[in-house]
């Protein structure tokens, strides 16, 4: 089974992990560690992960958002700032921006409830809006691939999305 196979996993999702965690974090080293954790959580909660309540995707998804999240929330951001006199010391900043680390814990929680929104659709309708969302298919292209017509993938599709907006309102 593909789903219990860590090789597999590994080979599968970690461009697409380190794109997400990219996109969140700037420090290419502290990128690198991460997602090296990601997979590390992964490959030690494996026997946890129940494809009944889930996708894979979805959770490893989840696990790598949470992660992000983590990370933000046990990190203690600095920045140094001039000080009001110009003198050449620096002062430390705790929180660079908090604006936009807010944001992106904000975020963060969002992409969890994205997730939770996920599980509850039925496997068909999670992995027409994975194909549509995140692998960027038209549903044309997912009606070929699902061997559906186009026309029940566009229900399909509208179903899904109406689920998940339920689960979000």
């Amino acid at each position: 089974m593909e789903f219990r196979d860590f090789n597999y996993i590994y080979a599968e999702y970690k461009n697409k992990v380190t794109a997400y965690v990219r996109k969140k974090v700037a420090d290419t080293s502290a990128v690198e560690d991460l997602v090296e954790d990601i997979f590390m959580k992964i490959y030690e909660n494996l026997d946890r992960y129940d494809p009944e309540k889930s996708a894979l995707s979805s959770w490893i998804y989840t696990v790598t958002s949470r992660m992000v999240t983590d990370y933000y929330r046990t990190r203690k951001v600095h920045s140094e700032i001039p000080s009001d006199d110009g003198a050449e010391g620096m002062m430390p900043l705790s929180l660079v921006d908090s604006q936009e680390l807010d944001a992106d814990i904000i975020q963060a929680e969002m992409l969890d409830q994205l997730a939770d929104a996920l599980e509850s659709l039925a496997d068909r309708e999670r992995d027409l809006i994975i194909l549509h969302y995140y692998s960027n298919l038209t549903l044309k292209e997912i009606a070929v691939k699902m061997k559906m017509s186009y026309a029940n993938v566009k229900i399909i599709h509208k179903k899904a999305l109406s689920k998940m907006r339920g689960q979000f309102d």
